[in-house]
């Protein structure tokens, strides 16, 4: 898909999901939310490439009430992104669902195979195609002594050969994808300034 700019140009544009696991916590709605994206948008907004024009959609998989009632497989052949951002909270696949912070999860958080499967094929690049971007950032209030515990890296298991999970020192959860590495020391994610 493209835009025209005011000398019409035809500009490429760039769809990026945010998907995240807390429905209650990762919004986009308020600049005073602690774990939203409002900021994140805005700045995205006022600092626009100029080559390209962007659009940022927030999905959550959970509902309130819901556990993954948006899968990301679901999502993804819906609708067609340049790049997912994951913004995890909560932590691995737990036997009740509850949204509750920092305890919070259920028994689908983490991505189910089929997903993951989807996930790895859209990251491929071959020919023209340069493969969809990642970004994985969790919540580290807990802190990342071990890969199981981590919040939203969880999501995508460990089995995975393009994606693979570590954690550096105690207080940093890192993921290593494909086209992108992503370390977030503990309150980096809550304000994006």
């Amino acid at each position: 898909m493209t835009t025209r700019s005011s000398i019409r140009i035809a500009k490429p544009l760039i769809n990026v999901l945010v998907y995240t696991d807390d429905p209650v916590m990762v919004t986009d709605t308020s600049p005073i939310d602690n774990f939203g994206i409002f900021t994140l948008k805005e700045h995205l907004r006022r600092h626009a490439p100029a080559f390209a024009d962007s659009t940022v959609k927030l999905v959550s998989r959970n509902s309130k009430k819901v556990p993954a009632i948006n899968k990301l497989d679901h999502v993804l052949q819906a609708e067609e992104f340049a790049e997912i951002w994951f913004f995890g909270i909560h932590q691995k696949n737990k036997p009740k669902y509850t949204p509750d912070f920092p305890k919070g999860g259920g028994p689908e958080s983490e991505l189910n195979q089929s997903e993951v499967d989807l996930l790895v094929e859209l990251m491929k690049s071959d020919g023209n195609n340069p493969g969809i971007g990642v970004l994985m950032a969790a919540h580290s209030a807990v802190a990342a002594s071990s890969v199981a515990s981590s919040p939203m890296l969880a999501m995508v298991p460990a089995s995975v050969s393009a994606i693979k999970r570590s954690t550096s020192s105690g207080d940093r959860a890192t993921c290593h994808c494909t086209r992108v590495a992503q370390s977030a020391p503990p309150g980096s994610l809550s304000r994006w300034r």
